[in-house]
């Protein structure tokens, strides 16, 4: 019974080491981003992106 753990095991390995160390996609496969980082919203900032109510979270009614 150990033998075939050992096996299983050896092989479960094998296949993680091949995984891990197979090429990289060429760059023609990847999709290019955007952009790295950017704000959730298209146009710029301003009093119509404001969230100025808050309806969970430390409100002055949440310890009732």
């Amino acid at each position: 019974m150990a033998v075939r753990r050992v096996l299983i095991l050896a092989a479960a390995l094998t296949g993680v080491a091949l995984a891990h160390y197979a090429a990289p996609l060429p760059l023609s496969a990847v999709a290019p981003a955007k952009a790295q980082f950017g704000l959730p919203f298209a146009g710029p900032p301003g009093p119509d992106t404001w969230m100025l109510g808050q309806g969970y979270g430390n409100t002055t009614g949440a310890y009732r």
